[in-house]
């Protein structure tokens, strides 16, 4: 038989920690939930109108397995880059490229105007696959994997499986080809700065409660500091800060970058250093920001122009 889950769930919420009988009443079709106090009926549905769980012919070698703090971390910073574009399903969730040769696990969400990715290494890796969470399967799975440390992923045909010591999700798998995002992710770069993530952070958010409907603002950046502004012509408004640069490597020449505040924001807020590192090439190029000591973890946001 099957219960509504929703209805279900209020019930167990509001009994707290009372012990409970469960009982199946056949000749009513109802689900009873006994306690101390009374006792709550539930209706049951017809089981064979629930769907069935998906054929899982695990490809030969498609398994990875992962710490359940990385995937949680990924699948939170995921959800909030993963695009809502219903046009390009593709891009609605979290793509995780798994490489044998390097040994090592990477993943990439992004929504085309902005991007985040990180790699880590992993043992035991027999084949070079790729597949992609869908953005339903984010958000819930940090509340899944909340209590486990460990997590086997398994690649099917048309499913995906995580894997816990006593627990199974399986969720669909969605078809595509993820875009080549390496092709924007810059191999090099003209300046390299240095900042409070803290400051920048305070500083971009202060800025963005004045930026203009299309949130354009402007990155000046000289040997020194760095300048954060943005004009709202509309309303006859504008704001403008100033943040000392910790070091810099390539300065000498001044640099302005357009950005859309939000998606700069949205990437600071989930940098974890204390300081974080900008590289920039020319006006018309990405933005990227690393934590500091961690290479492997990036946010790029996209440039936006100058009016």
């Amino acid at each position: 038989f099957c219960v509504i889950a929703h209805s279900l769930l209020r019930a167990l919420s509001s009994l707290r920690d009372d012990e409970i009988e469960c009982v199946y009443d056949a000749n009513d079709n109802s689900f009873i939930l006994r306690h101390s106090k009374g006792e709550i009926v539930c209706p049951t549905l017809n089981s064979d109108e629930m769907p069935s769980v998906p054929s899982r012919d695990v490809l030969s070698g498609m398994s990875v397995s992962l710490p359940c703090s990385l995937l949680r971390d990924w699948c939170g910073v995921g959800m909030a880059f993963a695009s809502n574009d219903t046009l390009r399903p593709i891009l609605n969730g979290l793509f995780i490229e798994c490489d044998s040769e390097r040994g090592m696990v990477s993943c990439c969400a992004s929504d085309g105007h902005r991007l985040f990715h990180d790699s880590v290494h992993v043992d035991n890796l027999d084949n070079t696959f790729s597949f992609l969470i869908p953005r339903s399967a984010l958000s819930l799975l940090p509340s899944i994997l909340g209590k486990y440390e460990h997590c086997v992923v398994e690649v099917s045909r048309n499913a995906l499986t995580f894997k816990c010591p006593d627990l199974r999700y399986i969720v669909r798998s969605v078809d595509g080809t993820y875009p080549p995002y390496r092709n924007i992710i810059p191999t090099s770069h003209v300046r390299k700065d240095v900042l409070s993530r803290a400051d920048f952070l305070d500083s971009v958010s202060r800025i963005a409660l004045f930026a203009p409907s299309t949130s354009v603002g402007v990155l000046s950046f000289d040997n020194s500091c760095v300048r954060i502004s943005c004009d709202d012509y509309d309303f006859s408004r504008k704001a403008h800060e100033t943040i000392d640069i910790t070091s810099c490597e390539g300065g000498g020449s001044s640099l302005r970058i357009g950005f859309n505040t939000n998606n700069l924001l949205s990437c600071l807020k989930y940098v974890r250093s204390e300081t974080c590192i900008i590289e920039t090439n020319k006006e018309s190029t990405p933005i990227v920001l690393f934590e500091a000591g961690d290479s492997n973890r990036l946010f790029i946001v996209m440039p936006c122009i100058i009016v």
